[in-house]
């Protein structure tokens, strides 16, 4: 197993004057049997969202992310969005 940390993302109401729903970020442990990551690639959504403010305080404004795809059962996936490169989580997965 591998420990990663996972990004969450909370929405809230949606705010009318802004035109979208006011969302809040909190991280959490995550822990993945590395035989089962299907695919990751950077996610470039939340590192936009990230640099135009940050979505947690203590997080530096170069942080990366990336969206985890785990095999979940026959044909199934289930995907996580993590902080770190896909780069640092391959060097995780293959043991380097």
């Amino acid at each position: 197993m591998i420990k990663l940390t996972e990004i969450l993302q909370n929405a809230g109401a949606y705010d009318p004057e802004v035109g979208k729903v006011n969302c809040s970020y909190e991280v959490r442990e995550l822990f993945v049997n590395p035989k089962f990551v299907v695919c990751m690639v950077e996610n470039e959504a939340l590192r936009g969202i990230h640099a135009r403010r940050p979505i947690i305080n203590e997080l530096s404004p170069e942080a990366k992310f990336t969206k985890l795809t785990i095999a979940s059962g026959v044909n199934g996936v289930v995907y996580h969005n993590v902080l770190g490169s896909p780069k640092q989580h391959l060097k995780n997965i293959s043991g380097e």
